[in-house]
């Protein structure tokens, strides 16, 4: 039965790690997302300028 529940224990470990990376894998998207989008638009600006 304690292994049973060192098992459970590491399982939500586990998970919990997991969704630690996918929440910073999701903001590294977002960022990244953002730098382009910025850069695209200030992109168009330049353009526009010129």
């Amino acid at each position: 039965n304690a292994i049973q529940t060192t098992k459970t224990a590491l399982n939500i470990e586990t998970i919990l790690v997991l969704f630690k990376m996918l929440e910073k894998l999701c903001d590294l998207l977002k960022y990244s997302v953002y730098i382009l989008w910025h850069r695209q638009i200030s992109c168009t600006q330049a353009s526009r300028t010129i």
